[in-house]
C-alpha cells in the first residue's frame, strides 16, 4: 500500500476531468502516517481501498471513482463537480449506476446528487 496517493483536485488534474488547476498538490494518506505536508501540499487522512487505487508510472492516484466522491465531499464549485462528472462519463472512465451516495456524508451526498441532476438536465436538453 503506498503512502501517500495523489488524490482530490490533483487527481482530477491526472485524470483530466474538469479545468481544476490546484494551486496545491493534494494526497491521501493513511491515518497512521505521522509527517508534516511538505510546503505545496495538502494531505488528507484515510485508509483508501486497493480498489480505489491506480497504479501510475512511478506514483499511485486515486481512481476517478473515487476522485469524484472525494471532490464531492470537499469544497470543489459545484459547477466544476459536475464538469469533472460530464467529463468522467464522457470519458467512459464511470457510470451513473456505480457512484454510490449512500456511504457519502450528508455534504458530499447533496452534491453528488445536484451535479448529478445538471449531468442529466444537460444531457435531456
Amino acid at each position: 500500500q503506498p503512502q501517500a496517493v495523489a488524490s482530490n483536485e490533483t487527481a482530477l488534474a491526472i485524470h483530466e476531468l474538469s479545468d481544476v488547476m490546484p494551486a496545491k498538490f493534494h494526497f491521501t494518506v493513511p491515518p497512521a502516517f505521522r509527517k508534516k505536508a511538505p510546503k505545496g501540499c495538502v494531505l488528507h487522512s484515510e485508509n483508501l481501498e486497493k480498489s480505489d487505487i491506480e497504479q501510475r508510472q512511478g506514483y499511485s492516484v486515486t481512481t476517478p471513482l473515487r476522485t469524484l466522491v472525494d471532490v464531492a465531499e470537499g469544497d470543489l464549485p459545484e459547477d466544476e463537480l459536475a464538469k469533472a462528472l460530464r467529463d468522467a462519463l464522457d470519458k467512459g472512465l464511470v457510470q451513473l449506476r456505480v457512484i454510490d451516495v449512500t456511504r457519502m456524508s450528508g455534504k458530499g451526498k447533496l452534491r453528488m446528487l445536484m451535479a448529478i441532476k445538471s449531468v442529466k438536465e444537460r444531457k435531456s436538453v
